[in-house]
């Protein structure tokens, strides 16, 4: 190898560092979103072993929609390695909707409603009672 052809072999390497670096930039910008994505995913999937156990089909189909719905903003979020749109529009609308939701459910605490949804959630010192 020439000087020429070691040169050229340094600047190439240089290139792909910096669009690899770009790249994980792009992607590293939505950690904390993909992180609580996760944890709502597992704690969906966690309302969902409980609700079954307890035989509450509403709390399984709630938690089962909820749960599907994140998994498929995990699986958006995912793309965004090879992808480097700055717009990750069914993660937005999942976390709006998850929000709302979390919101219901806690009122929901309040009314009888309680025991059909959270039916492990009910003894003497609970709110469901």
């Amino acid at each position: 190898m020439n000087k020429e052809e070691v040169e050229k072999t340094k600047i190439e390497v240089a290139r792909k560092k910096h669009q690899d670096s770009i790249k994980y930039m792009y992607f590293s910008r939505y950690l904390m979103i993909r992180y609580v994505v996760t944890i709502f995913f597992f704690t969906n999937l966690m309302w969902l072993i409980i609700s079954a156990s307890y035989g509450s089909v509403v709390g399984m189909i709630l938690t089962l929609a909820m749960g599907i719905y994140s998994a498929v903003a995990s699986f958006e979020q995912l793309s965004k390695m090879h992808n480097r749109k700055r717009d990750i529009p069914i993660t937005r609308i999942y976390l709006y909707v998850q929000m709302a939701f979390n919101v219901v459910l806690a009122v929901l605490i309040f009314t009888p409603v309680c025991k059909t949804i959270f039916p492990f959630a009910i003894n003497n010192f609970s709110i469901c009672n």
